[in-house]
């Protein structure tokens, strides 16, 4: 996914439309949570033990930790 589409997706979940720091955004738990519903994760992923958004959260941040940017996760999200 681009970055719009899952700004768009989390906006579809009940996030605000954001303004001012995008990276701010996606360090926000809520945003991850709307995305989630926006996407429509299972609410909870018993292989991790924990709900779909903050596995995907955590991954992303490790994304992050690693040098990459947040189009390349993006890109990989479905």
């Amino acid at each position: 996914m681009k970055i719009q589409e899952v700004l768009n997706k989390a906006v579809e979940g009940g996030y605000r439309e954001y303004t001012g720091n995008q990276e701010a955004v996606f360090l926000d738990p809520l945003f991850w949570q709307c995305l989630g519903k926006g996407i429509r994760w299972v609410t909870v992923n018993y292989y991790n033990e924990g709900p779909e958004w903050k596995i995907q959260w955590h991954r992303f941040i490790n994304h992050l930790a690693a040098g990459k940017d947040a189009e390349t996760f993006f890109a990989e999200l479905k």
